[in-house]
């Protein structure tokens, strides 16, 4: 695990920083650093008149004077001057203070090992943040960030399980008030459904180990879609079985599906599934996984637990 977390964090190759740009490349460099006087000569525009900088005598003053021209200049493309400047690569990354006379930030470049699934992307921004905390834990002087471009979607990632469980704890809450209240303020029926619905969820992240769907923002939105899908199922069983004229909790139970089994089969589960078998046939990814096999799996889940476990529950159990 160690190598592992080393392989995908360490550097590949050198890194480098403005710093050591500028003062190994550019300041040494004999076509880069001109000036007439006190103004900067850039290199991709004629020098008449110009001389090389007094690189002898660096005083603070004038190194960070090259500085902000060493961030300034263009380099050239053509191989006839100076192609090491600082002002594509670096310009925007260079913060001076107020008085010129020092480096407010800066950034320097690495880069990580060979990436290829998402949990070697994962693991790369974690160790690459762990590394910037020891940095900052051994020095008074400097803070660092770590930064690259697919750190803000896999940051997702840190929280997403908490995220995920207050959502889902949430919207099922959600889902019991409103019961609660569209059956007349019946208890029991409210919570027959909170527990239909719950088991449907739960059902569903069972579902996505087997299926192999990762976690993550768009699997969670489906997971709290199918909390109102499955509400659409089991609230007309509840509310067939809390209204039939039947005496007995079984007579009530099979007047509960008599009456709304084959409207819940044939019209919601069915259209259902005419609309996302389709997406089987998708050429993206993205729709295959995240959509046909989700809302099947989730209509199916949801089918089997109203059709099936409910009125059995409602059976037993029922008020």
């Amino acid at each position: 695990k160690q190598w592992y977390q080393r392989r995908v964090a360490i550097t590949a190759g050198k890194g480098s920083s403005f710093m050591q740009v500028f003062s190994e490349n550019w300041l040494e460099s004999d076509p880069c650093c001109w000036n007439k006087g006190d103004q900067f000569c850039p290199s991709i525009e004629e020098r008449e008149g110009c001389g090389e900088c007094d690189r002898d005598s660096l005083t603070d003053e004038t190194k960070y004077k090259y500085m902000q021209w060493f961030i300034s200049d263009v380099p050239r493309t053509d191989g006839s001057g100076c192609s090491k400047g600082g002002a594509v690569s670096h310009s925007n990354s260079v913060k001076f203070s107020s008085s010129n006379r020092s480096v407010i930030s800066g950034r320097f470049t690495s880069s990580h090992g060979r990436l290829s699934t998402s949990h070697d992307f994962i693991t790369a921004r974690q160790q690459a943040l762990v590394i910037a905390d020891e940095v900052n834990a051994n020095n008074d002087i400097i803070q660092v960030y770590a930064y690259s471009s697919f750190y803000p979607y896999y940051e997702q990632y840190d929280t997403i399980v908490r995220e995920c469980a207050v959502n889902l704890v949430v919207t099922v809450i959600a889902t019991f008030i409103v019961a609660l209240v569209l059956l007349g303020f019946q208890v029991h029926a409210a919570l027959c459904v909170m527990l239909s619905v719950t088991m449907c969820t739960v059902d569903m992240i069972g579902s996505m180990v087997y299926l192999d769907i990762p976690l993550n923002a768009l699997s969670l939105v489906n997971l709290l879609m199918s909390v109102g899908i499955a509400v659409e199922f089991s609230a007309n069983i509840v509310q067939a079985y809390t209204m039939s004229k039947e005496v007995g909790r079984m007579k009530k139970a099979r007047s509960a599906v008599r009456k709304t089994g084959p409207a819940i089969v044939s019209g919601i589960a069915m259209t259902n599934f005419v609309g996302v078998i389709v997406l089987a046939a998708a050429k993206s990814q993205l729709f295959v996984i995240f959509y046909f096999k989700m809302f099947f799996t989730i209509n199916v889940l949801c089918v089997a637990h109203t059709i099936i476990f409910l009125p059995a529950f409602l059976g037993f159990l029922g008020d």
